[in-house]
């Protein structure tokens, strides 16, 4: 991805990159996530547990490569902020 024109708002075809991208022999998720100071993917692969995700880039993106998850199945980011708190 051209994280520069990522960031100056001149691409359009970030959601190449981000999100749930199947591949061979899983689904590697990928989110944006600047102020987050972690985020797990929960699921039906890995019945609702975390997956955590690691910073990749410059630390404001995340990624993890999930082997069980599979097309069609449901997740989603559960995103913890500077103070401890959580969002689903």
């Amino acid at each position: 991805m051209d994280f520069y024109g990522f960031y100056t708002g001149k691409i359009f075809d970030a959601y190449q990159y981000l999100g749930a991208h199947t591949e061979k022999h899983g689904v590697t998720f990928r989110t944006f996530a600047p102020s987050a100071s972690r985020i797990a993917v929960i699921g039906e692969f890995n019945d609702w547990n975390e997956t955590v995700m690691e910073r990749c880039y410059d630390g404001s993106f995340f990624k993890v490569f999930v082997p069980e998850a599979r097309p069609g199945m449901m997740y989603k980011y559960k995103i913890y902020h500077r103070d401890g708190s959580s969002m689903e």
